[in-house]
């Protein structure tokens, strides 16, 4: 029961976060169609701004998210019940060891988890270099891997900004998947993730 009320809520709040993004914020998703609707996924995106994963979320039509969160905001009594119900899990603020690992097991299972790669939030709008622990995910499940990028959520929430501002154009691309067969088949060590999240990125970078 409790189960199904999860999934009830979580829909209800999906469809309403796409109405209100359309109305506030002239939303638009490009490239649905390169997103499996089933089976273990990484959807891989740049970073501008607190709102990402909702934008993200909201792209995604047919099929739940997984998303990494800061421990200190499931230490917030509602903040924890409705980021978990978005699903969101949490990790510590550098994702070690523990994090990676959640992900992974995740993955294995065949949920879909958005990661960004660089592991913060941009202040320039540019992309940073990709942190080799999104490659070790990656190699150690062998997931699709869905490039997408993210244009004007930083104008919606800039980074240091605390108040929303509306009626932004806001647009979430999404590209063919990521080509890393080569990649998969190197020796499993820090060179090999650092090349495979390089790769990512490129793609990443190609929709921009």
């Amino acid at each position: 029961m409790k189960r199904a009320w999860r999934a009830s809520v979580f829909w209800t709040l999906k469809t309403l976060s796409q109405i209100l993004l359309k109305t506030l914020f002239r939303f638009r998703a490009v490239g649905r169609e390169h997103v499996p609707t089933k089976g273990g996924l990484i959807i891989a995106s740049n970073h501008l701004s607190y709102v990402d994963p909702v934008l993200v979320g909201a792209a995604v039509a047919k099929r739940p998210l997984r998303y990494m969160a800061k421990s200190e905001l499931f230490r917030v009594p509602l903040l924890r019940d409705l980021i978990s119900v978005l699903g969101a899990f949490p990790v510590e603020r550098s994702v070690g060891y523990e994090g990676i690992k959640a992900a992974i097991d995740m993955i294995q299972r065949g949920d879909a988890l958005v990661l960004f790669p660089e592991g913060t939030r941009s202040r320039t709008g540019k992309l940073g270099e990709a942190k080799p622990g999104v490659g070790w995910i990656i190699y150690e499940t062998g997931a699709t891997v869905i490039p997408a990028s993210i244009a004007g959520s930083e104008r919606i929430m800039p980074v240091g900004g605390k108040m929303m501002r509306f009626f932004a154009k806001v647009e979430v691309r999404f590209g063919k998947a990521v080509r890393l067969d080569d990649l998969l088949k190197m020796e499993k060590n820090r060179d090999t993730f650092t090349l495979i999240s390089k790769r990512v990125m490129s793609a990443i970078a190609e929709l921009q």
